[in-house]
């Protein structure tokens, strides 16, 4: 009994101590902490030739004249996935394109290049604006203003109705008539204003006891401002982002009257704006409408039109 009591002892010792062994160690020292790392960083490497890559063997380095490097890999990397892959350099200034390709497919990458890199084509830009006068008829109701100019003469190509147009700027036709040509580049923004200060009656002064009165005259700007970009669809169809506004002045006799001289009354020209800012797309080489409104004044009735056209310049030289 005794022996057997031993070797349940030692026994139970052995399986201690290996639970012991096998358990972690717990102490009271303190553990580093884990700093967790921060995601990668998403730069120009994401579009970076992978290196030992065997089938891009076909290393070019291509100088980009017009375009954006960085625009242009991004357009070609999904095109020429697994055949080609293309890099550019942080500094703004250096223009090169990177590119590492598959032999078979570095000639196709040259000549798309050469598609896309591309000079901006000159896209010659044409608005007018026109304006008709009616005068009321006395004693008699007052009727729908006539169509003086309809649709078929302010539209069709542009060579026809501009010559239409300046011939009737030189009649009693239009009672206002303003023409501007913008030579814009394919998808940039450019500005033509066109203006001159002219006096105006602004207000008056008493000048005694009479009832005399003096006119206060100040220079008031007016003229044309015409902002437009011109995006190129295709041969066929030019989009236009424009914004136009035109002030002048009034005939006197049409303005306002704000006093009463020993002549008569003092009238004040009023200022006559007109502004459109819109999107179009226009047929290349046809003239659209881009604005009509009609107006109602004290002495007769108007119609305001702008109309636009816009033609690339290679097509204006044919």
């Amino acid at each position: 009994m005794r022996r057997l009591s031993q070797i349940s002892i030692t026994s139970s010792a052995l399986v201690l101590a290996v639970t012991l062994i096998a358990a972690p160690a717990v102490t009271d020292e303190p553990q580093p902490a884990v700093t967790p790392q921060p995601p990668e960083k998403q730069t120009d490497e994401s579009i970076k030739p992978k290196a030992g890559n065997p089938a891009l063997s076909k290393r070019l380095t291509y100088s980009v004249q017009y375009g954006s490097p960085k625009d242009l890999a991004a357009i070609l990397q999904p095109h020429f996935q697994g055949e080609a892959e293309f890099r550019t350099l942080p500094a703004s200034g250096n223009r090169s394109l990177l590119i590492a390709a598959t032999p078979e497919a570095a000639d196709e990458v040259v000549r798309t290049l050469a598609l896309l890199d591309r000079p901006p084509q000159k896209i010659i830009v044409d608005v007018w604006i026109l304006e008709e006068s009616i005068p009321h008829e006395k004693g008699a109701a007052q009727k729908p203003a006539p169509k003086l100019l309809d649709e078929r003469q302010l539209t069709g190509p542009v060579e026809e109705v501009s010559a239409r147009l300046e011939s009737l700027s030189k009649t009693d036709s239009l009672a206002y008539y303003r023409q501007l040509r913008l030579e814009n580049l394919d998808n940039r923004e450019n500005t033509v204003q066109v203006g001159e200060e002219k006096p105006r009656i602004s207000g008056y002064t008493s000048t005694g006891a009479g009832g005399g009165v003096t006119p206060m005259i100040q220079q008031r700007i007016v003229g044309t401002i015409a902002a437009v970009t011109a995006r190129l669809v295709d041969d066929q169809k030019i989009l236009l982002e424009f914004t136009v506004r035109d002030d002048r002045l009034s005939l006197p006799e049409e303005g306002t009257q704000i006093a009463r001289g020993t002549d008569g009354p003092i009238m004040s020209p009023d200022v006559l704006t007109t502004n459109l800012k819109g999107t179009l797309t226009v047929p290349a080489g046809q003239t659209v409408i881009a604005s009509r409104v009609e107006t109602d004044a004290r002495s007769k009735r108007s119609r305001r039109q702008i109309v636009i056209a816009a033609r690339l310049e290679s097509a204006e030289k044919k």
